[in-house]
Parts: structure tokens; C-alpha cells; sequence
């Protein structure tokens, strides 16, 4: 979802997008139908649209070359324009699934399809809360600082000797640089 968040998108939006590919590819940058490849599952028109746009081969690429190839596409085909402003003029991550689907994707009919993809989008929205946060469409942009906090992490040996036990406190930033990490044992707890 960074990536597209990075790039302007809400998290919602983002999540919409990424949520799509997860019904496609199961986020498997190899994954193929036969006549279908990529995170998107790129046909042949629109991979060698692409290849010879950005020197992208979407059904060879790494997942990151595919995540620029789908951004490439959004803004310069008509079909990813039209893909582009409809997920984003959406307020949820829902409606960015379903605009993203219905006109970037374009699946064949599947019971359920479309559902499932919402879930991979709210799924994604509630999991991974994002490190930026962007001003409105439309404001300057401006990244607020991203999100801190404080982690308090358990370490469990494995057949320790009577009475040895850690706790770490990890603080600072983080998404960025480097925490500062507080370790300490009992009294006595190091043989």
C-alpha cells in the first residue's frame, strides 16, 4: 500500500488498489492464468503497451516494477485515467475496490468477486495503518510525521536456566531510523 500512498493516494484508495491485486494474484508477481500474467494479470496488449512504454515486461517483472507499471498505467492510457480518477474521487476503501475493479482490472463475472476484493481492501485498511499521512487532494502537499510508539517485546529462551528472563523496550520512531532499544534483566538473572 506504501508504495501507492507514496505516490499520492489516500490509504483507503491505496488499499482498494493493492486489495485488487490481491484478488488477481494473490499479490504473486509470477502468477498466470495462461493468457493473463502479473500482480494485475496483464494481457498481451496492455504488457506490450506497457513494455514498450517503460521497458517494464509486467509478466517478468518484480513485484516493485509491476507496482510502477500499474502507476504508469493509471495516468498515461485512457483506460488507467478513467481507472485513476474514479478510485480517486472514492472516500473508502470499498469504493476504490470496486472502481479499481471494474474499470482498470475488468475481471470476467465470478459470484462473489467483487465482495471478496472489498474484504482484501478493508482488510489491508485495518492492518496496516499507514506511516503517511497526506494533506487533501487539491492542498499542498504535506507529509505529517509519521507515527510513533513504544513496543515492549518478550524474549523467551527455551529451556533457560531458573529465574533468567528479558524484557525490551523499544522507543523513537518506528517507521524511520533507528529506535533506541532499553534491555534488562533481573537481578541475577544471568548465570
Amino acid at each position: 500500500m506504501w508504495y501507492f500512498e507514496q505516490k499520492g493516494y489516500t490509504p483507503a484508495q491505496a488499499a482498494g488498489i493493492v486489495g485488487n491485486f490481491m484478488g488477481e494474484s494473490g499479490l504473486n508477481p509470477a502468477a498466470s492464468n495462461g493468457s493473463h500474467s502479473g500482480i494485475a494479470q496483464w494481457d498481451a496488449a496492455r504488457r506490450n503497451r506497457i513494455l514498450k512504454a517503460t521497458g517494464i515486461d509486467v509478466w517478468h517483472a518484480s513485484y516493485q516494477q509491476q507496482l510502477a507499471a500499474a502507476y504508469w498505467e493509471l495516468h498515461h492510457t485512457k483506460l488507467g485515467r478513467g481507472a485513476n480518477a474514479a478510485v480517486l474521487g472514492s472516500k473508502t476503501a470499498a469504493g476504490a475496490a470496486v472502481q479499481f475493479r471494474n474499470r482498470f482490472e475488468r475481471p470476467g463475472y465470478v459470484p462473489g468477486d467483487e465482495q471478496r476484493r472489498i474484504g482484501y481492501a478493508d482488510e489491508l485498511l485495518s492492518r496496516y495503518p499507514s506511516p503517511i499521512h497526506i494533506a487533501p487532494r487539491g492542498a499542498p502537499w504535506k507529509a505529517a510525521a509519521a507515527p510513533t510508539g513504544k513496543a515492549t517485546v518478550h524474549v523467551k529462551f527455551s529451556n533457560p536456566p531458573p529465574g533468567l528472563s528479558t524484557t525490551s523496550l523499544v522507543e523513537g520512531d518506528l517507521f524511520h531510523g533507528a529506535p533506541k532499544v532499553t534491555t534488562s534483566m533481573p537481578p541475577g538473572g544471568a548465570p
